[in-house]
């Protein structure tokens, strides 16, 4: 599978986790929207940030106005999570990265319009990383040089 964004848009993704042997729960998109206004609703500031420790630091697949190298403390990437497909199979699956709590952990920061597109953008990230809520939408503070910026960070 090719993780573009025609592939969140058709929501390919959400059918190859549908296969009956993994036994999943998969978020409609109406249960993802709903995470997104909850966790927007927790947001601080008029900038919307988004942390990328993995792959979506070279393909975020949503469009973006900025990007920064940012470092957090108190968290650090881990290969934890179980993905049966993309990095396995339902036989053999393979791990791909969370955030655990730990010393720091080095990413990008993507700074986000904050427009009438924003939702739309908001939900190709939540079909790709919240697609059954293995990870938690966290509030964290990066700092780039001297600046502390109030990101979005989906950990384990």
């Amino acid at each position: 599978m090719v993780l573009n964004r025609q592939a969140l848009e058709s929501k390919l993704l959400q059918q190859l986790l549908a296969h009956p042997e993994l036994n999943l729960v998969i978020w409609s998109d109406e249960e993802l929207l709903a995470s997104i206004k909850a966790t927007l609703q927790q947001k601080s500031t008029d900038e919307l940030w988004i942390f990328a420790y993995g792959s979506l630091i070279w393909n975020p697949l949503f469009d973006y106005l900025e990007r920064r190298v940012v470092t957090i403390e108190g968290w650090q990437r881990q290969f934890c999570l179980v993905a049966p497909v993309g990095r396995g199979t339902i036989a053999n699956p393979g791990l791909v990265l969370g955030l655990e709590p730990g010393d720091r952990c080095q990413g990008i920061a993507y700074r986000l319009a904050v427009d009438d597109n924003l939702e739309s953008e908001l939900l190709l990230l939540w079909r790709r990383e919240m697609v059954i809520g293995s990870y938690v939408p966290t509030w964290i503070t990066a700092t780039n040089g001297d600046r502390s910026l109030s990101i979005y960070a989906i950990a384990k």
